[in-house]
């Protein structure tokens, strides 16, 4: 693990199904149903500044 990566040990990352999950959506919706974009980010984002801890397992 890299140095100071400790900090996002038990954290829940987006994983591949999540991402296929949305995907399967897109392409199986109803044909009325216009998808312009999509955001996806874990719940326990993080960013420069901050770092949403909750939902940690301590």
């Amino acid at each position: 693990m890299l140095k100071g990566a400790n900090i996002y040990k038990d954290f829940t990352p987006l994983k591949a199904r999540d991402v296929a999950d949305a995907i399967y959506y897109m392409v199986s919706a109803p044909a009325h149903v216009n998808i312009l974009d999509i955001v996806m980010t874990s719940s326990q984002q993080g960013s420069a500044t901050l770092v949403d801890r909750s939902g940690r397992k301590y």
